[in-house]
């Protein structure tokens, strides 16, 4: 068999990650409903995700980003409606926000297996992460790092954002 250089996502590959990003947004979707009783679920998520997207666009995924994303969807609102601001709030926000990047680390079914019987047959891996060093460096060591996974010898080289070869 012919050895293949093989590219892998960290985030929804490898590992899984959005599931705890919507896990978040569900918990401040609904804390939103307490404080503007008259607007739904769905208006706070699509104003969110909207304010997420432009902020994405144009800081790229720095680790603020999310939880202001939360805050700025609060600001949005409170405007709108004409409430007034609490710092107590938009502190809690933020606190929510970064609940993200503190659970723990779930892999992918067979993961190990996968990558370890790859890398037995001489492979290449490499691993990729788009997130940015701020959020890197946060989310995996939070995450108990890549030993969590039982993937760190395979990843001993690891070099976040880059492309970075594991083995």
């Amino acid at each position: 068999m012919q050895k293949q250089t093989i590219l892998f996502n960290l985030d929804d590959t490898l590992a899984y990650c959005n599931r705890y990003f919507a896990q978040v947004i569900d918990k401040f979707a609904e804390q939103m409903t307490v404080w503007f009783d008259s607007v739904s679920i769905d208006e706070f998520k699509r104003k969110q995700l909207e304010i997420d997207i432009k902020a994405i666009g144009k800081h790229g995924l720095a680790s603020a980003r999310f939880p202001e994303s939360f805050v700025g969807t609060y600001n949005y609102f409170c405007d709108l409606m004409g409430r007034e601001k609490e710092k107590e709030e938009t502190d809690y926000l933020r606190q929510l926000g970064n609940q993200v990047f503190e659970i723990p680390v779930e892999p992918i079914p067979y993961m190990n297996e996968t990558l370890t019987a790859l890398k037995e047959e001489g492979h290449e891996l490499y691993l990729h992460t788009g997130v940015m060093r701020p959020i890197s460096k946060g989310k995996l060591p939070s995450w108990n790092s890549l030993h969590t996974l039982r993937i760190g010898s395979l990843f001993p080289n690891i070099k976040i954002p880059r492309l970075c070869r594991i083995y």
